[in-house]
């Protein structure tokens, strides 16, 4: 892989419960492709979620770097990795985290207009990726009136409106049914088959089925990187 569009090397975090010290990450070194959908699964307390803070830039490791869109984010202060996840790094969860007095289109415009696009840019462009999740004519819906897969699949066009190449995901179908769980995982598939490097941390086994690479996280170490082969299937043999 000769540009990664994640590369994490020897990375360790450690934080304090109570009175003992605990290890989330222990020396974990990977590379993340573009065009990438990688899967690391693992049980609740394994680090995959620290592991996926570090790459975010929400949590600095205690040592290793850490280079995300050729930023080193262990070397740089809050604000400028807030900025890095701004212009290169969208985020998806478990809860949608969508603002509930926004539309649909003005929950996705609303991270363009912090990058100083204008009020009809960023509409147009929300517009846009709103009808490639597959949401056109919901633009003005408000989460409320959405359901658990459209408002998820509002919170991805919000990740990768405005040009966005890296997608990290935790647990993005724990609260889904199976039915809607793996239509994500299509919209997943398909973003990497466009060039995203899609990042998955969960604990679902059917991730491995729309998977490119299967990691597996366990108290704090990463092992695995099994090749699925799922870049070679179409998106519609997932549906």
């Amino acid at each position: 892989m000769s540009d990664p569009a994640i590369h994490v090397q020897d990375v360790s975090l450690r934080f304090s419960s109570g009175s003992e010290a605990v290890t989330a990450l222990d020396g974990v070194s990977v590379a993340f492709g573009h065009g990438e959908f990688v899967a690391v699964m693992g049980a609740s307390g394994s680090g995959k979620t620290s592991m996926l803070h570090v790459i975010a830039g929400l949590e600095v490791p205690d040592s290793g770097v850490v280079r995300v869109a050729d930023a080193d984010l262990a070397g740089l202060g809050a604000n400028a990795r807030a900025d890095v996840r701004l212009h290169e790094i969208g985020l998806v969860f478990q809860d949608d985290n969508l603002l509930p007095m926004l539309t649909a289109q003005e929950n996705v415009a609303l991270p363009l207009r912090a990058r100083g696009w204008t009020a009809a840019q960023a509409a147009e462009e929300a517009d846009a990726w709103l009808g490639r999740v597959g949401l056109a004519g919901m633009e003005g819906r408000r989460p409320v009136e959405l359901s658990g897969g459209q408002r998820q699949r509002v919170g991805i066009a919000r990740a990768v409106a405005g040009g966005r190449r890296i997608l990290l995901a935790d647990e993005p179908t724990g609260a889904l049914d199976s039915v809607t769980t793996r239509e994500i995982l299509s919209l997943l598939r398909a973003l990497a088959d466009d060039g995203v490097c899609v990042v998955v941390v969960t604990h679902d086994d059917v991730v491995r089925d729309y998977a490119d690479h299967v990691w597996t996280m366990s108290d704090g170490r990463l092992s695995g990187g099994t090749d699925t082969s799922a870049s070679a299937l179409t998106t519609g043999s997932h549906a």
